[in-house]
């Protein structure tokens, strides 16, 4: 009887322990991307300020004065983005690697229907994408906060 006791106790013992354990949720490739741009949508985490660093053009670096250096942009969590400039709009990745953005001017008016980036890189603290037209354009920022 004293065994049956024992391994009653255990079962109990090994389901609270189970049952204790926090699960926690596995984030997917793009929306691991998304809050890398945007943050995460969390408390003090609903948007990312960032800064040019340096802009590329055709493969040649360009020389940003001391007012271009100042510029900066800010995508929120909720899809949405503002630069230092006055432009807003929101903002998609979809596929993994593509941003998408549609452009609208301080005063709600429409600009583009979207402008599509390649995502080269993306870190906790730099953004690079390219802009493909008929100049190559890469645009290089870093984190702002």
């Amino acid at each position: 009887m004293n065994l049956k006791y024992k391994n009653f106790s255990f079962i109990i013992i090994c389901l609270l322990f189970i049952l204790s354990c926090k699960k926690s949720d596995v984030i997917n490739e793009l929306d691991f991307q998304k809050s890398l741009i945007g943050g995460k949508g969390t408390y003090s985490n609903t948007q990312r300020i960032w800064k040019i660093d340096s802009l590329i053009v055709n493969d040649s670096i360009v020389v940003l004065s001391n007012s271009q250096k100042l510029f900066t942009k800010t995508y929120l969590s909720n899809g949405t983005f503002f630069d230092k400039d006055g432009i807003s709009g929101k903002w998609d990745i979809s596929p993994l690697d593509n941003l998408k953005e549609s452009l609208y001017d301080s005063n709600g008016r429409y600009l583009f229907d979207s402008l599509n980036y390649h995502i080269n890189l993306i870190s906790s603290n730099r953004l690079v994408y390219t802009l493909i037209s008929t100049k190559k354009i890469k645009y290089i920022y870093v984190v702002s906060e």
